[in-house]
């Protein structure tokens, strides 16, 4: 059983955990192996996938266990030896057809994987999905990514998709050897495990339903960079002695804490049947330009923790300020968010808010505004848009 510990306001969410929690009986995410119908799966990627995938769920686990959730952490579908129980898909197009850019590529891949996972015997709008590719193109020592590298998903379903390579190895991260390629520059081996694999835990994230967030300058400092921000490129960077690596903040945490990836025996939720009424709703700016929320819940499920998203530019957002507080007994909340970054200036912002129900659905609000150079906001405005339901949007 998880208990939530009681909050002051303001104060980040922290949980006590009574007993442990098995790992077998939370709901696996499915993996499935895409190859265009001309380029196999390359050698050894069973072995590699499968000890990779063991490295991305142990960090899962040291984070939880850090954010104070214990070791709960996601479990791929492995047989009862252990192996991983791998869908394949074999495209029905060349290498050469394949391309972000190519919309019956795009449309042919994704149609071909759901009918894959059908006949494996799943119904890919009930699984979180892992999907590998080999479409990450070496030539001339230079790669190109042609295949998918997102995610997308709630409690009830997700897909990602992420890349397979022959260099991909938790065991290389430290190394500083030459020999990697990203975007347009060389990089050591090391920098490639660390992108690639921290691309793995990333977009996995977004599987699980996770939008993008930043850290604040104090976290930065002290506990390197959000997962679910840039974080995937600083995956592990500690190991070759190039800075603090990659965390998860309490706002990644506690929606995992919810998701039935996460929690044993936890059903996935309704698509639909939840309500949410904010009273008292009001928005203050308080020390050094920071934002404090304050209103009481009325809403079915319960809701049981507020995510809040405080973004200093609405078009990315990974580099918002988050928060994470309880209602308390009555509905009643206070949060506050942390200060905008000093001498950013004025500019355009976006205020999110996720109410979690404890079905694990959040439901969502959202005020775009404007600060100007003394951090002054037109806060209300901000409430009048606070009070407006917000449609889901893609992680």
């Amino acid at each position: 059983m998880l208990i939530l510990a009681g909050l002051k306001s303001g104060v980040p969410m922290r949980t006590e955990v009574r007993a442990p929690l098995e790992l077998a009986e939370t709901r696996p995410v499915k993996i499935v192996y895409y190859h265009p119908s001309d380029l196999p799966p390359f050698p050894g990627y069973e072995a590699r996938l499968n000890k990779t995938l063991r490295y991305v769920e142990n960090w899962y686990a040291e984070n939880m266990a850090k954010n104070g959730f214990g070791r709960m952490t996601f479990r791929m579908d492995r047989d009862a030896t252990g192996k991983l129980n791998i869908v394949y898909a074999k495209g029905e197009l060349p290498l050469a057809s394949h391309g972000r850019e190519k919309r019956e590529a795009t449309e042919s891949i994704h149609r071909i994987v759901r009918e894959a996972g059908k006949a494996a015997g799943y119904d890919p709008d009930k699984e979180t999905v892992l999907v590998v590719s080999n479409m990450l193109v070496w030539k001339d020592g230079k790669t190109t990514e042609v295949g998918p590298f997102y995610g997308s998903g709630s409690t009830r379903s997700g897909e990602c998709w992420v890349f397979d390579d022959p260099m991909i190895d938790p065991d290389r991260i430290p190394s500083k050897e030459p020999g990697g390629w990203y975007g347009d520059r060389a990089i050591s081996i090391g920098k490639f495990n660390t992108t690639y694999i921290g691309g793995i835990a990333h977009e996995l994230g977004h599987c699980f339903g996770l939008p993008h967030e930043g850290e604040t300058p104090e976290e930065h400092e002290t506990k390197g960079t959000g997962i679910m921000g840039p974080g995937n490129h600083t995956f592990m960077e500690q190991l070759r002695g190039e800075g603090r690596g990659t965390f998860m903040t309490m706002a990644t945490a506690f929606p995992l804490s919810l998701h039935p990836c996460f929690v044993p025996g936890k059903p996935a939720a309704a698509p639909d049947g939840r309500t949410l009424s904010i009273a008292d709703l009001k928005v203050d700016k308080v020390d050094r330009g920071a934002l404090e929320i304050t209103g009481r819940i009325t809403a079915t499920p319960a809701v049981v923790g507020i995510v809040g998203y405080d973004d200093p530019d609405s078009r990315n957002d990974d580099d918002s300020h988050t928060a994470v507080v309880k209602p308390r007994a009555d509905g009643s909340f206070s949060l506050r968010l942390p200060p905008p970054v000093p001498g950013r200036g004025s500019g355009q912002y976006s205020l999110r808010l996720s109410f979690y129900h404890a079905d694990g659905e959040p439901t969502r609000r959202a005020a775009s505004f404007r600060r100007e150079t003394d951090m002054s906001a037109p806060l209300a405005s901000i409430t009048e848009q606070l009070q407006q339901p917000r449609t889901r949007r893609r992680g």
